[in-house]
């Protein structure tokens, strides 16, 4: 079960990893695309792991903690990802 959970893992940042150096919009496209593939492998390992270790009375707030630390971590990067991008110079109209 963790050599999935771990192999799903290891192609979505594949994938990531291939968009980030993808020198066209096409291998960019595919990249995410592999990653997309890996989401399901990933999710789905993780969520049974987690069902099967778990004590009953703890599964909800085991589950709650995880899929909230996810979305947290996502907040974080589009946060971090916003104070490091800087816009084009705009256009000089004469």
């Amino acid at each position: 079960m963790t050599g999935a959970i771990l192999a799903g893992f290891a192609v979505m940042a594949t994938g990531n990893l291939l968009t980030a150096a993808a020198p066209w919009l096409l291998a960019a496209f595919a990249g995410q695309a592999l990653r997309g593939l890996a989401i399901p492998l990933a999710d789905s390992h993780v969520t049974t792991y987690l069902q099967r270790t778990t004590p009953p009375v703890m599964l909800g707030r085991v589950m709650a903690n995880v899929y909230g630390g996810v979305g947290v971590a996502a907040a974080v990067g589009y946060l971090l990802g916003a104070r490091c991008w800087t816009p084009p110079p705009r256009a000089q109209r004469s």
